[in-house]
């Protein structure tokens, strides 16, 4: 049994990058037997027959109740491979679906998305907190059924799990006490002991996936019964389309008795998508019933078209009469056009002048803007153009750094000569 866990950040969003891909060559894509997705950002309004319904898996969803399109979790299962015995997806303490719950004939898989930091610790650890006892209860009313804990924990666990300067937090305390007290193992780590830049996320804002300037914040937590079990496992960091890259494990782990679920909480047994659905191409594309002649029909000639013929129906022929020949003249010729352009041309700041060369690399430097709310909100600044990278690395970005000259003001008399005259 292949499992999966990705951070896919925005499942819409991610669908959206391959046009013209559906949703089952998606999953069929990721190549697992079980998928865990985290940040998937979907509402139940969203939700369509493809995504509730697709082909071969079980899917269970977890939405946020306080925020739209915002975090929620997701757990797929091939019927084939794997029983979903029972599932739970109305977990979250805090409302914000972050946390999907199935129980199968082997084990018990929790896919998990835990709060970053954002300036707001105790709302973090307060879910972790509440993550640590659901784990113990889950083991208490399945202690024949070993625990597996995936997603994104937020959490760097070692040094050897970050780019930069490691530095143990609250969340780094909670993962060794966790990790300790319900017996749980990084799958990964026990495979790859000493494995270094072997990250899972990285910032899209500064490209830092080119030089793999990134940490590991995300896990496949195995009880420790099920290690004999554990074949492989292992990052997969060419898999693109969000700033988070899967962990994927392979477990000695068969069903003899898969097959679809019945567990209430599957999202094929929501009541939008219970009965048996027609999609817009199987309607078109059926025979339509014959239709009774009209007693009408021989005193009009215009008759009701039908939904599909007037959809599959060419456009109407445009005829257009042919223009009198006359004289043109370009617009750029008028005396009052070239008034109003001097106007605007003194008025409006000419072409910007070009950016700098970095120091480092002797290249063109990237403009950005201070967004931060300071003394400085709104001020242009020149970066080197690079990704982010480790110190040295020759194709990470240098510390260039210069502050983009502010426009000369204009004052109120040159303004008011060179506003135009705009009045008819």
């Amino acid at each position: 049994m292949k499992l999966l866990s990705w951070n896919i950040n925005g499942l819409r969003a991610n669908l959206a990058k391959t046009p013209g891909q559906s949703f089952d060559a998606f999953l069929r894509g990721c190549d697992a037997d079980v998928l865990c997705f985290q940040e998937t950002k979907l509402t139940r309004a969203e939700m369509s027959s493809d995504l509730a319904c697709p082909d071969g898996y079980d899917a269970f969803y977890s939405f946020s109740r306080r925020k739209k399109g915002y975090s929620g979790v997701a757990t797929f299962v091939r019927s084939a491979a794997l029983a979903t015995l029972e599932a739970d997806t109305n977990l979250c303490t805090l409302q914000e679906g972050r946390l999907v719950q199935t129980v199968h004939r082997e084990f018990v898989l929790l896919n998990t998305y835990c709060p970053a930091h954002g300036g707001n610790l105790a709302r973090k650890m307060e879910f972790h907190t509440f993550l640590s006892a659901h784990v113990a209860s889950v083991q208490a009313a399945h202690p024949d059924k070993p625990v597996v804990l995936v997603g994104d924990l937020n959490v760097i666990h070692k040094p050897i799990d970050d780019c930069g300067v490691f530095e143990e937090t609250e969340g780094t305390v909670w993962l060794d006490q966790l990790l300790s007290e319900a017996g749980l193992v990084d799958s990964f780590r026990h495979v790859h002991p000493g494995a270094s830049q072997a990250y899972t996320c990285w910032r899209a804002l500064t490209s830092a996936r080119e030089t793999n300037y990134g940490v590991r914040i995300d896990y496949i937590l195995l009880d420790g019964h099920l290690l004999p079990r554990l074949t492989a496992c292992g990052l997969w960091p060419e898999k693109e389309g969000s700033d988070h890259c899967p962990v994927v494990a392979t477990l000695a782990v068969a069903d003899a008795d898969a097959g679809p679920t019945t567990a209430a909480a599957c999202a094929k047994f929501y009541p939008e998508f219970a009965g048996k659905q027609m999609r817009m191409q199987a309607f078109l594309g059926g025979k339509s019933s014959p239709r009774r002649p009209s007693p009408r029909a021989g005193k009009s000639a215009w008759q009701q078209q039908t939904f599909r013929a007037f959809l599959t129906a060419p456009p109407p022929t445009m005829i257009l009469a042919p223009a009198e020949a006359g004289p043109t003249e370009s617009i750029e010729t008028i005396a009052e056009f070239q008034s109003v352009a001097r106007s605007w041309k003194a008025l409006l700041p000419g072409r910007p002048p070009p950016p700098p060369l970095c120091s480092g690399h002797k290249e063109p430097s990237l403009l950005r803007t201070v967004l931060k709310r300071n003394d400085n909100y709104g001020r242009k600044f020149y970066i080197c153009a690079k990704p982010e990278g480790a110190p040295g690395d020759p194709k990470a970005r240098c510390d260039f750094f210069q502050w983009a000259k502010r426009p000369a003001p204009v004052s109120e008399s040159t303004a008011k000569r060179s506003r135009p005259n705009t009045e008819s």
